[in-house]
């Protein structure tokens, strides 16, 4: 089985942070001085042009801080640590000739568990997940946290939180852009990508560009939100047809027409 949660470290609490810091060996100088810009910052509410008296802020990492980002990596590598150790006992999905078994994937604020589908292994992970939040100070959105279910049983009954959802069969979701499920059509994967083109091609249709700025558009803009997807998932040769015609119709005719003439073939026009 596969979870997918999404972690709100907003209210990680200094003191934590301070021993991730202090584990990860950046000297104390340097933790001085991080600790001095969040625990003695203020703030102020200005309404109708009046400002009002300051206060201390009460979040130690707060969204839109510069800073935010690189101390989230801390956190996240302590957390994936934690969950990665041997003595908690988690079980990750065998993967054939691997060295280990595939158990965490993080990107960002979003973390994918890989395990063993058993309603124990399911407990014990949301148990730890939970142990680090109080230790951290931090908290998981569950009703963010959806899971897939790979066997061709049935889909379990249990649950590790009220607010988690399995994913059902011919349903997807989103993970990093990309669109995920079990038992959907070939073109499910990619429909998205054919969405965003074909938005981007009608915005772009309003503007008089040059042939050489629809291609450099086609290039940069439209064909560059499909790279990400196409590196994780074979496309279908369907939904490239529909793709290739747009853009086609787009480079040469200014707009949305998988009709338009084309004056060159499109394997010398793809050419290098």
């Amino acid at each position: 089985m596969m979870l997918a949660f999404e972690k709100a470290y907003d209210w990680v609490l200094w003191p934590f942070l301070d021993n991730v810091m202090r584990a990860i060996g950046l000297p104390q100088k340097w933790r001085n001085c991080t600790s001095a810009l969040y625990r003695t910052a203020t703030s102020s509410v200005m309404m109708a042009g009046t400002r009002g008296p300051a206060f201390q802020l009460q979040r130690s990492v707060r969204q839109g801080c510069p800073l935010a980002p690189y101390l989230y990596l801390f956190v996240t590598e302590a957390f994936s640590a934690y969950l990665q150790a041997p003595i908690n006992g988690l079980r990750g999905l065998p993967i054939p000739n691997a060295a280990e078994d595939l158990l965490l994937s993080e990107y960002a604020d979003d973390t994918v568990l890989f395990l063993q589908g058993d309603e124990g292994n399911l407990q014990r992970a949301e148990h730890l997940v939970e142990d680090f939040c109080q230790a951290a100070g931090a908290k998981i959105n569950w009703n963010k946290t959806q899971g897939l279910w790979f066997s061709e049983q049935e889909k379990p009954r249990w649950q590790p939180h009220a607010d988690f959802t399995w994913v059902p069969n011919g349903t997807t979701f989103k993970y990093l852009g990309f669109t995920m499920g079990r038992s959907i059509p070939k073109g499910a994967q990619l429909s998205h990508v054919q969405a965003k083109i074909s938005r981007k091609l009608n915005q772009w249709s309003r503007s008089k560009l040059s042939f050489a700025g629809r291609v450099l558009v086609a290039n940069q803009v439209m064909l560059a939100t499909m790279w990400h997807s196409v590196s994780c998932w074979i496309m279908d040769p369907a939904s490239l047809h529909a793709i290739k015609a747009a853009i086609r119709g787009f480079i040469w005719s200014g707009k949305d027409n998988p009709m338009a003439d084309s004056r060159v073939s499109w394997c010398w026009l793809t050419q290098p």
